[in-house]
């Protein structure tokens, strides 16, 4: 593998990492997902343990098909 191609593939010794195949059909399946996750209790924290004062990492990703700033208001 040439140089050039190794920076842009970081992953490229990391067997481990294997390309997913996501059909673009699957993202019209956007407002079964997204009224799943708003009728679950755990988006409410409803049944969830207290986290004991420990540290917490929220991770929000807002890209692909739909990364306009309307579907990332919430």
């Amino acid at each position: 593998m040439a140089p050039a191609d190794r920076l842009l593939d970081r992953y490229v010794d990391d067997h481990s990492v294997q390309p997913a195949l996501t059909p673009i059909q699957n993202e019209l399946n956007f407002p079964w997902e997204w009224a799943a996750l708003r009728l679950s209790p755990v988006y409410y924290g409803c049944g969830i343990p207290r986290g004991n004062g420990e540290p917490v990492v929220v991770v929000r990703s807002c890209s692909g098909i739909r990364a306009g700033s309307f579907w990332c208001r919430d």
